[in-house]
């Protein structure tokens, strides 16, 4: 039997060296933020982080947005979840944009979602040593809503940027309720074969108590999602949520049929839900495991190895 025990808590970084002057390039659609050889993408349209660029190389294929869903485990379906919290799948859609704005050298962007409920602020702040950090929280303000089941954010990067290591917990999946197998060490994996081929698509390839977790291409090259004041969680594959969705009624697909695509779904989480599983009939995660809708705030930078 193996056993790892928590060393004291202790400050990773010294100094982040956080720009108070930023380098803005202002269109009508977008702000472009130059630290060197890269350049930092603002939608100022919808306020999304669109894309990192290094050297002329675009990281991502999709922007960084506001995440509360996941596809449907089987013990979801148990329980009716798919149904019960499809609300949370599409909430970005009809969120409101409310300002986007500079203060003290951070750009914070501002979100009205829940039909103005809630307020969702993601505030990024340009580090030297080529590091952006990202506070990203929800504001409950009035409202009884179901709970979500994650509270992260997803982007798709470009798939050359294939080759991960992390410092979490491995070498398989993993959850909150159902991580007491794996250790936390250092682990290396192609990030578009992480997920599991499920008889039924479905939620996969996921890790908690995550500290750092880089995806690089080939000449080393590529992003490090690192924790800031806490350990995170992730989820990588080369599929979109609803290539894993099973939809409402559990239509009939088989993992080993999915096409992967020409990208890695990254979801970086602050919290997932647990999975479950005291019965697959009707039972929810344990309660401890659960997230009600209250008050989140996750922090994490993204450093970008050049």
């Amino acid at each position: 039997m193996r056993n790892q025990f928590k060393l004291a808590d202790r400050s990773l970084f010294a100094d982040y060296g956080f720009t108070k002057t930023l380098t803005i390039d202002s269109t009508t659609t977008n702000w472009k933020i130059k630290d060197k050889n890269i350049e930092y993408i603002i939608d100022t349209k919808k306020g999304y982080l669109q894309n990192i660029i290094v050297a002329g190389n675009l990281v991502m294929k999709s922007p960084l947005v506001a995440c509360f869903w996941r596809p449907g485990t089987d013990n979801d379906f148990g329980a009716s979840s798919q149904k019960k919290l499809l609300f949370w799948k599409n909430i970005m859609d009809s969120a409101v944009l409310r300002s986007v704005k500079i203060s003290g050298g951070n750009i914070i962007i501002s979100h009205a979602v829940l039909n103005g409920d809630a307020v969702l602020v993601t505030e990024f702040a340009i580090g030297a040593d080529q590091f952006v950090k990202i506070k990203y929280s929800l504001k409950k303000l009035k409202g009884d809503y179901p709970m979500l089941m994650r509270f992260g954010m997803q982007m798709n990067i470009n798939s050359q940027y294939n080759k991960l290591n992390w410092y979490g917990r491995g070498p398989w999946e993993n959850y909150q309720d159902r991580k007491t197998s794996t250790l936390i060490n250092s682990y290396t994996a192609n990030a578009a074969e992480l997920w599991h081929p499920y008889i039924r698509p479905q939620e996969t390839a996921h890790f908690v108590d995550v500290r750092r977790a880089s995806f690089l291409n080939v000449a080393n090259k590529g992003i490090e999602i690192q924790q800031w004041d806490a350990p995170f969680e992730f989820n990588s594959y080369p599929f979109t949520d609803d290539d894993l969705y099973a939809g409402e009624t559990k239509k009939q697909a088989h993992g080993l049929e999915l096409e992967p695509g020409d990208f890695i779904n990254l979801h970086i989480d602050k919290i997932q839900m647990g999975v479950g599983g005291i019965t697959s009939w009707g039972a929810l995660p344990l309660e401890k495991y659960r997230l009600p809708y209250q008050d989140y705030e996750f922090s994490f930078l993204i450093q970008v190895k050049n």
